[in-house]
């Protein structure tokens, strides 16, 4: 039958194949879908010539992703959606348990030993994976990668570490590594956020109301308290820890198992391979010492008295002649009674990798002694 023909005989409609959603080559070229054969074991549906063998039967076998046959408008979907909150184009695992008001947008992955809290959102291409649990109202952009396999060369499956990880698997053979993520976190593009490993603690632990910028990460193991900001491309290595209230400083890097002390702020691209002491600021490769965080300081509440207590126990302790003993026995009798200042003395006291020491000055030296840190 010709085109012409065809279109006199009604009009041109192109064919769907019900198996692989191709449209039908001859249609395009003109023939009228009585031309287009129907398989009955497809509801009699119509089956284009590339699903079509010998005889008419089927090759192609329906896919599990394949959308359904009965074509709705946006419009239609529309309130399903807003209802289940779960894109079509979501996978979630069998076993996730998703709470009440959850949001899943578009091609998203879920598996099966995760738990988002009530009123999670998984913008779209979110991965969360592994044993790991998202407290309520957490927000997570796209490409984010939560709770995925720790990047730790101890666990490759060859010799020793095959039996380390064999032993970390639960019955399925899956990895086992926690990480428990507290309540309204923001978690930005391409973050990536991993669970412990056997090696440490086992669990990876976030607080309340962080906020994760483009690009930071997490390591195994690591302790991230509560109002922490990461911002663009900040790192925090396995083991270590991170205070309430601190800052980490675009494309800034805090070595393993150090410390960054509650609202200390990082400055941007440091390395920070000793502890950064409470509410100090450092910065530098390797990082220093180079004042006190008193805007950080205003911002948390704390009184003009009580930002002048904590300058002053930090000239004691790091801008003073004297051993590092000596300078906290002093630095003790002077904040006596100042919870405070006595835990800034305390930080520093239990230190395991010693503390950022002033940038560009030494200990005992007699100027060094600024009025304004």
């Amino acid at each position: 039958m010709s085109a012409r023909s065809a279109a006199a005989a009604g009009p041109i409609v192109v064919a769907r194949c019900c198996q692989c959603r191709h449209n039908d080559d001859s249609s395009r070229r003109g023939t009228a879908l009585a031309s287009v054969k129907t398989d009955p074991s497809a509801g009699d549906r119509p089956v284009n010539a590339c699903c079509r063998g010998a005889g008419g039967t089927t090759q192609c076998g329906p896919s599990p992703f394949r959308r359904p046959h009965q074509k709705t408008s946006l419009r239609e979907q529309r309130p399903l959606l807003q209802r289940s909150g779960v894109h079509p184009t979501a996978l979630v695992a069998d076993g996730a348990d998703l709470g009440e008001g959850v949001v899943l947008g578009p091609g998203c992955i879920v598996g099966p030993r995760v738990r988002l809290g009530d009123g999670c959102r998984l913008r779209a291409y979110v991965v969360v994976e592994g044993d790991t649990v998202l407290g309520p109202g957490c927000d997570v952009y796209p490409f984010a990668v939560i709770g995925g396999r720790p990047q730790d060369k101890k666990l490759r499956l060859n010799g020793e570490g095959r039996a380390k990880d064999a032993a970390w698997t639960d019955e399925d053979g899956q990895w086992s590594g926690r990480l428990r993520i507290g309540a309204h976190n923001e978690i930005r593009e391409h973050v990536t956020l991993h669970g412990g490993t056997p090696f440490g603690s086992g669990e990876t632990r976030i607080g309340d109301r962080n906020m994760f910028l483009a690009g930071s990460h997490v390591g195994h193991d690591a302790t991230v308290g509560n109002d922490v900001v990461f911002t663009n491309g900040a790192m925090a290595a396995g083991h270590s820890e991170i205070q309430d209230f601190a800052v980490i400083g675009a494309m800034s890097g805090v070595h393993q198992f150090t410390r960054v002390g509650r609202g200390a702020m990082v400055g941007a691209g440091a390395m920070v391979s000793h502890d950064a002491p409470p509410f100090g600021l450092v910065q530098g490769d390797r990082a220093r010492l180079v004042g006190v965080n008193r805007i950080g300081l205003r911002r948390m509440g704390y009184s003009v008295e009580q930002a002048a207590r904590i300058k002053r126990v930090f000239r004691l302790l790091f801008w003073r002649d004297g051993v590092l003993e000596e300078r906290i026995a002093n630095a003790r009798a002077f904040a006596e009674g100042d919870e405070l200042a006595q835990s800034v003395i305390d930080f520093v006291a239990t230190s395991e990798r010693g503390v950022c020491t002033p940038r560009g000055r030494t200990f005992g030296s007699p100027t060094d002694d600024p009025e304004e840190l």
